[in-house]
């Protein structure tokens, strides 16, 4: 579904942003259909760019993400906007992902207007923003509403709502959980994988929780640095990893000391 070869990027850096600082380097995975691939690492290690620039939504000094078969990296605005819809990203702070002035449906709706899956603002629109909706576990009585006026969890089954509404083919969930209190987290991540089961998408899943890794998790990738330095299926990297920095990682986590 999505193959990641030699991905490399680097930053501006320095007074005159003249110097350029790898955040990546030499990067390669792919991911299959229904496959869930965890991310780990600490902060700062480049987990969030790599996403980012999978998605093209950053530059990238070399390399090629290719979507079955079609280099991405090659393409300009207007023929990758076709590819748009079948990636999405579930970012950490999910108020940020929705637009604070729109109401709950039209955020939900903006993704069908924007992609022409259906009439703008007929029978057939408002019929599957509620198919949407009760999908994840929102209320007709949400979609009246405005970001601010929902909690954490609702927001997220929101976003969740609006992404899964384009039916994507590979969806990056970038820490879903990590602003959500520890009730409601068990919620979420059973929504994805029940979306996951039934829509087969291939996931890129980023965290420092490892026991979420662990319940949700086909393979592990474990970034330090910008380099990739282990990868496994998910329970043998987690029970008997193979590099020093994967041990030290949990070894951390067992003390409450990893930070995302």
């Amino acid at each position: 579904m999505i193959a990641i070869k030699n991905l490399s990027v680097s930053y501006s850096a320095g007074l005159m942003k003249k110097k350029r600082r790898s955040i990546l380097e030499d990067v390669s995975f792919d991911i299959q259909d229904g496959e869930t691939l965890a991310l780990i690492g600490e902060s700062g290690c480049g987990k969030s760019t790599l996403a980012k620039a999978v998605l093209r939504l950053i530059p990238c000094d070399s390399g090629d993400v290719r979507l079955n078969g079609v280099n991405l990296s090659q393409l300009r605005r207007g023929p990758l906007r076709v590819y748009r819809k079948d990636m999405q990203i579930i970012f950490q702070n999910p108020e940020s992902a929705l637009n604070p002035r729109m109401r709950i449906y039209d955020s939900i709706a903006e993704m069908l207007r924007i992609h022409r899956l259906c009439a703008p603002r007929g029978q057939d629109e408002r019929a599957r923003v509620m198919a949407l909706t009760e999908m994840v576990g929102l209320g007709a009585e949400h979609l009246r509403r405005y970001p601010h006026e929902l909690s954490g969890g609702q927001v997220q089954r929101a976003v969740l709502a609006r992404i899964l509404s384009v039916r994507p083919k590979f969806l990056i969930a970038d820490e879903p959980t990590s602003m959500l209190d520890v009730s409601v987290q068990a919620q979420i991540l059973s929504l994805l994988r029940r979306t996951q089961a039934k829509n087969r998408h291939a996931c890129l899943f980023i965290s420092h929780d490892l026991d979420v890794v662990r319940i949700i998790s086909d393979r592990i990738v474990v970034l330090h640095e910008g380099r990739i330095v282990e990868t496994g299926v998910t329970d043998r990297v987690l029970d008997n990893p193979q590099h020093e920095y994967t041990s030290s990682l949990i070894r951390q986590f067992s003390q409450g000391y990893v930070e995302g």
